[in-house]
């Protein structure tokens, strides 16, 4: 779970600029230091975030962002920069288009070539009559021409299952390339995610997804397994762990060794009063030991 999806689970300001700093604790003793600056409007659009580099008692602009919503409160336009010479080059652009209904139609993606914005990857997305995605086409900008790179067909079975296969261009013709078979339970949250690849004229299976959840419905564990030598075998877990307001206090990351769970990362989060997140920390276990490798810490919000 990526930690801006559980923050926008807990901000409650909904229009303000907020300042967070950011500390990385290598291996060599280092720390590399950042500040991230995020201006927020209705709650969770982010309509800028810019990143700086500190150094010592400097703050160098290194990254931004800026992003427009549609009518829709949906995401139409994100454009990113880098910093040279004292000024704001652009770096990236994402346009998404929408339908009169506002389900995604198309994303195009462009680079900045020091002059003009140049086609880099497209996407486009075909709804059946319920408005589920039923095919996605996939395009790079090869020689003034979008190419198409592969295709992936989705299939809703009974059951909450959903079908997602991939082909690819080969010669004058498409090969079957990836598959993914997902199950849901009764109150949609995903509890398996099967991977297959294309071999030998079948599919053969791959690696699997298992998700437990609490009672209340809240993320328990994320267990990773791989099909090696004709059977399943454990590989990776997650575990989410909540207080007893439901709120994510600890995440842990473990690989199987030696048929033995060894967890080797480990973050924890920390509340205010008003249950916002306002610190994290990640930690390594390392030579028989934690040790911090991450510290990000609101340092203020601004209205």
């Amino acid at each position: 779970m990526l930690f801006s999806d559980i923050y926008k689970q807990t901000r409650k300001n909904p229009n303000s600029t907020e300042i967070w700093i950011y500390e990385r604790f290598l291996e060599n003793g280092s720390v590399e230091k950042e500040k991230l600056i995020a201006k927020y409007r209705d709650y969770n659009k982010l309509e800028e975030k810019i990143i700086q580099k500190i150094h010592y008692d400097s703050t160098v602009n290194d990254f931004r962002f800026i992003y427009e919503y549609n009518n829709f409160g949906k995401d139409a336009l994100s454009i990113g920069f880098y910093w040279e010479y004292d000024k704001w080059v652009y770096s990236t652009k994402t346009e998404k288009i929408y339908n009169q209904n506002g389900f995604l139609e198309e994303t195009i993606i462009y680079n900045w070539d020091g002059n003009n914005w140049v086609n880099q990857l497209k996407t486009q997305y075909e709804l059946d009559e319920n408005g589920l995605i039923s095919l996605i086409k996939v395009f790079s900008w090869e020689h003034k021409n979008w190419i198409l790179k592969y295709q992936t067909f989705y299939n809703f079975f009974l059951g909450n299952e959903v079908e997602k296969i991939t082909i690819k261009p080969h010669l004058n013709d498409f090969i079957y390339s990836e598959k993914e078979l997902t199950k849901f339970d009764d109150n949609g949250n995903e509890i398996e995610k099967s991977y297959f690849e294309w071999k030998d004229d079948e599919w053969n299976e791959k690696s699997m997804e298992i998700k437990n959840y609490y009672d209340n419905g809240m993320i328990k564990e994320w267990i990773i397994r791989l099909f090696m030598d004709d059977m399943w075998v454990n590989d990776a877990k997650e575990e989410y762990f909540y207080d007893d307001k439901d709120r994510l206090v600890e995440w842990r990351a473990s690989k199987l060794e030696f048929d033995e769970w060894l967890i080797h990362t480990r973050c924890k989060y920390f509340y205010n009063e008003d249950d916002e997140i306002i610190q994290f920390q990640t930690e390594d276990f390392r030579d028989n030991q934690w040790v911090l490798s991450f510290n990000g810490v609101r340092q203020e919000v601004i209205y």
